[in-house]
């Protein structure tokens, strides 16, 4: 009894110390991303709403690395988070229009989630996602399309599901409301920018530009690793029966 308590107060000692020198080193710790939706502004309720349907999230896999995580594989991200982000997006348009009464042609969402790249140096944590999406009607001519960025920073100890999570959420509230905003009928334009997602990749890099201090030798988060240049076809996967875009 008095080895079990011994062992125990050993084990206890061990883990103390080992959350202290996390905290000391602020180090980072995987953990998983979420499929429950969010809360967006909706349209008034008296507006009636073309349907939304998200048909496809597409993950290009080229497209995600992970920086100096060798010791956290899962903090990548994968199909279960490519799933999550899709269950999210749709749980948070269902949400925005379970009391609307839904009218006209359906409005098609789809979303290719081109870079996701999280790295982590000690002291800093960050993560960079790059996404474009289209809507589209059922006969495939795209209503709108974009491509924006997302980012986020941590500087403590850092849970890299809870980063990866918040980027998704990031991108759901400007897709969402871009989305809702076709389906009433008011011009996208005019939403407001949704915080933490920016429209060009210099943008995004400043938004974590304290990090440069310690990863400008290593060349990570730059523009070049970052960027996407080529613009998604659309018209090739809006179609009806075409395969999914290649990586």
């Amino acid at each position: 009894m008095t080895r079990a308590i011994r062992r125990l107060g050993i084990t206890s000692l061990f883990a103390s110390s080992l959350l202290v020198s996390c905290l000391l080193l602020s180090c980072a710790y995987p953990g998983a991303t979420s499929p429950t939706g969010i809360t967006v502004r909706q349209p008034p309720q008296a507006t009636p709403l073309r349907p939304i349907n998200v048909r496809k999230v597409f993950l290009n896999y080229s497209g995600v690395r992970v920086v100096e995580l060798s010791l956290f594989p899962s903090a990548g991200f994968g199909s279960e988070d490519k799933s999550n982000f899709d269950a999210s997006l749709k749980s948070t348009l269902k949400g925005a229009t379970k009391w609307h009464e839904q009218r006209g042609d359906e409005i098609r969402v789809y979303v290719v989630i081109n870079r996701y790249i999280i790295g982590w140096y000690g002291e800093y944590s960050a993560a960079h996602a790059a996404f474009a999406w289209c809507a589209a009607d059922p006969g495939g001519k795209v209503l709108f399309q974009e491509q924006f960025y997302a980012t986020t920073r941590c500087t403590s100890l850092c849970n890299l599901g809870a980063m990866k999570d918040w980027i998704n959420h990031a991108a759901i509230r400007r897709i969402a409301g871009k989305a809702l905003n076709l389906a009433s009928g008011v011009d996208e334009s005019g939403i407001t920018a949704v915080p933490g997602t920016y429209d060009t990749v210099d943008a995004a890099i400043g938004s974590i530009a304290y990090g440069v201090r310690y990863w400008t030798p290593k060349e990570i988060f730059t523009a070049p690793l970052l960027k996407v240049s080529e613009p998604t076809d659309w018209a090739g996967i809006v179609v009806p029966g075409n395969p999914a875009p290649a990586p």
